[in-house]
Order: C-alpha cells, then structure tokens, then sequence
C-alpha cells in the first residue's frame, strides 16, 4: 500500500505483485472502516460443527 499525499490518493498491490488498485484516500478509509465492528458486535462466526446448535 502506498499513499500518494500530493494527488491524496492510495495504490494497493496485492500479495502476489499482479493487481494494483487506485482508489481516493476517502474512498480507501471508508473500505476499511466498514471491516470494523461496531461496539459489542462480533466479527466471527461459527458454521457447521463448531456452531451452538451442533
């Protein structure tokens, strides 16, 4: 990830180098910001075997 101050934008590149992605440093805050749980919410879930009603 590299932040770019001056066009006030943000590159990402993926792990492995073939994908770059430009977005706007607001557009960039607003994805992450929407990875962020609210208070006293959970992020994880759990399916099949390890679920309560198993």
């Amino acid at each position: 990830m590299t932040y770019i101050p001056q066009e006030s934008k943000v590159i990402y590149q993926s792990k492995d180098g073939k994908e770059e992605k430009v977005f706007d440093a607001l557009e960039w805050l607003a994805a992450m910001c929407s990875h962020v749980p609210n208070k006293g919410e959970q992020m994880v879930r759990y399916y099949g075997h390890y679920s309560n009603v198993s």
